[in-house]
């Protein structure tokens, strides 16, 4: 587990609980008050609450258009508000995130790392750790989070029980409501949904490179002497470097125990830890095996690799995003609720790339926000800013000017 500072942050030191309260007390006279747009009810919950089934809940009871269910979402968020301002952030994220370990099946919404991702990137104290957090939730590794959050909390069993109680809730109405809704209730993330998305990238790299991508088959060491000018090449070149690195690292795992761990899990493959952070760093989730097992799903992960690589050696990394949410886009038309729980996959995954790869913080929980709230203009506005932010002759190497202006 990657170790962080919290050298000087103060007590609820992970994100300000009373901020969080306020903005969802808000979000809650917002949906009390009959002038309000539905348009206005939609980004206010989304921005908040991410692309999660706590925003469709809000967004649902609006829309029903009677008092009860506007009552309802109001006293929802006025509940969660009070528990945040009440337990400070620290303790009430902590036992969230104890209740998704232990609970068993239907007991807690499916996105709750998409929830938290988006309080600790909008709430954050400091944003390196924020970023850190983020993608770890984003990534499901919710007990190395608790083992780092644990110290700064304090749950009780009375926190335990309004949070579990808080989390049924949530996740009852989810599922009663799914038909209305369009939600399937279930995460998008068996290797073969990933790959019809990789599929798409493929295809557009292709027509971009016209069958050439002959950038992505980069397999030295990339230089760290680049301008903030250059910044996304440097993000780009490092990519196409350590997706070689990930695919020389899959081709050496047999599945039978060689360079693995003993252990194999039904749903993420036991690995070494540097291999998985890899995995991470370039995929952005680890799918499940699904039914396959693990022959068929090395070759999947070794053709959504390549197809990444070679899209971000056409048109740079910042494009990846950008296609693969395009690509997953286009079914939300045709497929309904799958479509949407796979644009909102799509946007977790491409947002832990972005968290664990872009090393000025400021700019990374902008993009990485843009793409939580399926928001795809906005992160491509985010990325023609921060080119233009730093075109001003900045010198230096890009890694030494960001880290001495975040603190690291």
């Amino acid at each position: 587990m990657t170790m962080i500072s919290n050298a000087g942050m103060p007590a609820d030191r992970y994100a300000d609980g009373h901020a969080i309260g306020a903005a969802l007390r808000a979000l809650a006279d917002r949906c009390s008050d009959v002038s309000a747009s539905a348009d206005d009810i939609c980004e206010s919950a989304y921005a908040l609450l991410g692309q999660t089934s706590l925003g469709d809940l809000v967004l649902y009871s609006f829309m029903a258009g009677d008092g009860d269910s506007r009552g309802r979402a109001s006293s929802f968020l006025e509940r969660m508000a009070a528990d945040c301002e009440h337990m400070g952030f620290d303790t009430w994220c902590v036992s969230v995130l104890m209740r998704c370990v232990s609970a068993q099946e239907g007991d807690v919404p499916d996105d709750v790392g998409a929830l938290l991702a988006n309080l600790f990137l909008r709430f954050g104290r400091n944003d390196a750790v924020s970023d850190h957090l983020a993608w770890m939730v984003l990534a499901g590794r919710f007990t190395d989070v608790i083992d780092i959050m644990l110290p700064s909390a304090s749950v009780t069993p009375d926190d335990a029980a309004s949070i579990g109680e808080l989390l049924r809730d949530v996740n009852g109405f989810a599922l009663d409501n799914a038909a209305a809704l369009e939600r399937p209730r279930g995460t998008f993330s068996t290797v073969s949904e990933a790959a019809s998305v990789a599929a798409g990238v493929a295809k557009t790299a292709t027509d971009v490179t016209n069958g050439s991508a002959t950038r992505g088959e980069r397999d030295s060491e990339p230089s760290t002497e680049t301008s903030y000018f250059e910044a996304w090449d440097c993000f780009s070149e490092q990519y196409l470097f350590d997706a070689g690195r990930l695919l020389s690292s899959l081709a050496e795992l047999d599945g039978n125990g060689a360079g693995r761990d003993a252990a194999v899990s039904a749903d993420i493959p036991a690995m070494p830890q540097q291999v998985e952070e890899l995995l991470l760093s370039v995929v952005g989730t680890i799918p499940s095996y699904g039914p396959s097992g693990w022959p068929a799903w090395r070759d999947s992960i070794t053709d959504i690799v390549t197809s990444y690589r070679n899209l971000s050696g056409a048109a740079g990394l910042a494009m990846l995003p950008a296609v693969a949410m395009t690509v997953a886009a286009e079914d939300v038309d045709l497929a309904g609720g799958d479509g949407l729980e796979r644009l909102r996959w799509v946007a977790q995954s491409m947002s832990t790339i972005l968290l664990m790869r872009v090393p000025d913080h400021h700019w990374s929980r902008n993009l990485a926000t843009s793409l939580l709230s399926l928001r795809a203009d906005d992160y491509l506005a985010a990325v023609e800013e921060y080119r233009e932010e730093h075109r001003e002759g900045t010198t230096g190497t890009f890694w030494q000017d960001a880290s001495e202006r975040n603190g690291a």
